[in-house]
């Protein structure tokens, strides 16, 4: 059984960044064979403004008594705009109401059956259902109402034995009915001729009879410096993961191209989303240039790595409760520390495509918010404190 410690660090997993600085557009070739490509072009009617006015409805956490948020790792937000965090320091799923009431725990803590203690992702389903994966205590609880009782589905633990036993997660879904999606963190790729090489791996457990997938594969060179086991280098393509309302998921990162493949509810692939443009160029901190004690050799060890043929022309993912997806620009933390690893970046850039997979165009959120949620003109973010203190902030959006 791993340690609060172990999954902590676990959890506070890098991102990968990096190469050099081509300016190749993306191909919108399918990935998979026979879906519908939608390709990114943007409407004036539905194109985004360049500089939105981000209006704050609430806040909630921080250093607000009985709103402690120790380590809140995912957001779910509901079609009414109510939210759960899934909070794995605490071992506790919070309930805030969409106009910032908060409600508090929903469920007991505890090894039981129907208690919790290791929540790493929760989702509504379409009838105000609560659906949360316990990933130490591998189960589905289901939440219906303060008047209802929980149900619980029991996940394998071999499903969840590659982060029990490394005490690593890089993310995690969880689908209403009871299906998961785990990404562990990553291993050692079988490739003899390049030891340096690791693989990430994004799995699927499907309820009905508990069989295991996976749905996508990437391998990527990793450093090891500085007491760090493998960091990925900066710039390679990362895997990236993002779940919505009524079960639907993305993937991405699976190369060097702008393209994402949305599953449905059933995990079958349903459309791809492509957009031809360039990535971003490189910030200094992802060729190595930077200086963080105890961190001089793994900014050694970037320099000098294998740079990628192309950038990686996004770094993250989030999918909103009406089906829109928001694609980060920037590629993720070049080092440990240089912004959240389970969130967005802080202010970041983002292209917004609505459920059909057209491009509503591009947008930055607030300063110093990572987002986390979205639904319509409102965005959900998470705000770290100068004492490393964890805000919940809910905003709306209009254009200048």
């Amino acid at each position: 059984m791993i340690t609060r410690q172990q999954a902590l660090a676990g959890l506070c997993v890098a991102t990968l960044i990096f190469g050099c600085t081509s300016e190749v557009e993306t191909s919108c070739e399918p990935l998979v064979p026979g879906i519908e490509v939608v390709e990114a072009q943007a409407s004036a009617p539905r194109r985004f403004g360049a500089e939105p006015v981000w209006t704050e409805l609430w806040r909630v956490g921080g250093q607000r008594e009985g709103q402690e948020l120790l380590t809140p790792v995912s957001l779910a937000v509901g079609l009414d705009g109510t939210v759960a965090i899934a909070d794995f320091g605490l071992g506790e799923v919070v309930v805030v109401d969409q106009d910032g009431t908060w409600r508090g725990p929903v469920f007991r803590k505890g090894p039981g059956p129907e208690e919790l203690q290791t929540p790493v992702a929760a989702t509504w389903s379409s009838d105000g259902d609560l659906w949360v994966f316990d990933v130490v205590s591998p189960k589905i609880l289901r939440y219906r109402g303060p008047e209802q009782p929980v149900s619980s589905v029991l996940v394998t633990p071999a499903f969840t034995a590659p982060v029990v036993l490394s005490g690593e997660l890089v993310w995690a879904g969880v689908q209403p009915g009871g299906a998961v999606l785990l990404y562990p963190g990553w291993q050692l790729s079988s490739d003899a001729a390049d030891p340096s090489r690791y693989r990430a791996s994004l799995q699927r457990m499907s309820r009905t009879g508990g069989s295991i997938d996976t749905v996508a594969s990437v391998a990527f060179p990793a450093v090891s410096a500085g007491g760090l086991r493998a960091w990925p280098v900066p710039g390679w393509p990362r895997l990236v993961a993002a779940l919505g309302a009524k079960g639907q998921f993305a993937v991405g990162g699976l190369d060097g191209t702008y393209r994402i493949v949305i599953h449905d509810s059933t995990g079958a692939a349903i459309r791809q989303i492509c957009r031809r443009a360039a990535a971003l160029g490189l910030r200094p901190s992802e060729r190595g240039e930077f200086e963080v004690k105890g961190l001089e050799e793994l900014a050694a060890a970037i320099r000098t790595a294998p740079r990628p043929p192309t950038l990686a022309p996004y770094g993250y993912m989030v999918l909103g409760a009406d089906g829109s997806l928001w694609v980060q620009r920037e590629r993720s933390a070049a080092y440990p520390g240089e912004s959240p690893s389970l969130y967005g970046r802080p202010g970041a850039q983002y292209d917004v495509f609505d459920p059909e997979g057209a491009y509503r165009g591009s947008t930055t959120v607030p300063e110093r918010a990572s987002l986390v949620g979205a639904l319509g003109d409102t965005i959900w973010t998470f705000i770290t404190g100068a004492l490393d203190e964890i805000e919940l902030v809910a905003y709306e959006r209009t254009n200048r």
